[in-house]
């Protein structure tokens, strides 16, 4: 058998050429596919962060808790306020602001004073 050399470079140079077109096309598809996840995703969080800022923008709220506060957690359009114990009993309310009403309140009795929260 006869030993060409100018098939086997044009073996290797098609191979090259279609191994460098193939990853071409897959960096093409893969930026395209990131590209338009993200931009998904952009678009639904900006959506969701005009949703959540119309929420309560025109609500102010007001309560007349009759205790001490302790801490007051912001969850969303809620807090949870946290009062100060009273006797062996601590409150926790949950209130709504956009609706302008408490939703919960719950009582936590302490057995041992030494264990406020």
């Amino acid at each position: 058998m006869l030993y060409n050399k100018k098939d086997e470079l044009r073996f290797i140079k098609f191979s090259v050429y279609t191994m460098g077109l193939i990853l071409m096309i897959g960096a093409i598809a893969i930026t395209y596919i990131v590209y338009k996840r993200n931009v998904f995703v952009f678009k639904e969080n900006k959506q969701q962060q005009i949703i959540k800022s119309n929420v309560c923008d025109t609500t102010s709220s007001a309560l007349t808790l009759g205790m001490e506060v302790r801490q007051i957690i912001k969850d969303g359009d809620k807090l949870l306020i946290l009062s100060e114990p009273n006797g062996d009993v601590q409150k926790i309310m949950i209130f709504d602001y956009c609706k302008n009403k408490v939703l919960n309140t719950i009582y936590i009795k302490l057995h041992d004073k030494n264990l406020n929260i």
